[in-house]
């Protein structure tokens, strides 16, 4: 065994059959044998397709889309984070004004609750002045 050969364990040398040397040699053969070189010359250059000559430019318009638009979004998400949690901030806030306490004192009737009476409604009275004019339009 030598350095460039690939370790294999060791193996007790038995008599042999005459067949198993030849598949032997023809196995290490193969191992060792190594994989014809590729063609030199390389592919020619393919023609760029639409899509791979605007990919760029979109990709770039897409980032600064982006750039532009993020902050509204964020503007947008946390005002409405706010305008959600204002209504239990609201109860929290103004829990002194929402709940009154009840006191000893005596409530006034509801009768003095209303409004005064009304007086009582006459016939309108004709307006004073010369009476209007039938065949004449007003404001000729």
């Amino acid at each position: 065994m030598t350095i460039d050969d690939p370790a294999r364990p060791e193996t007790p040398e038995t008599t042999e059959t005459p067949g198993a040397t030849e598949k032997r040699e023809t196995l290490e053969t193969l191992e060792t044998s190594e994989a014809p070189p590729s063609d030199p010359t390389p592919p020619p250059p393919h023609k760029p397709t639409t899509w791979s000559a605007l990919r760029p430019l979109l990709l770039r318009l897409h980032f600064y889309a982006g750039v532009l638009v993020a902050p509204f979004l964020l503007v947008a998400a946390l005002s409405g984070l706010l305008y959600a949690l204002s209504f239990q901030a609201e109860k929290v806030v103004y829990a002194h004004e929402l709940e009154v306490p009840v006191g000893d004192a005596t409530l006034p009737s509801p009768g003095r609750w209303t409004s005064p009476a009304r007086p009582t409604r006459t016939a309108p009275s004709p307006p004073s002045g010369p009476a209007p004019n039938p065949a004449r339009r007003p404001g000729s």
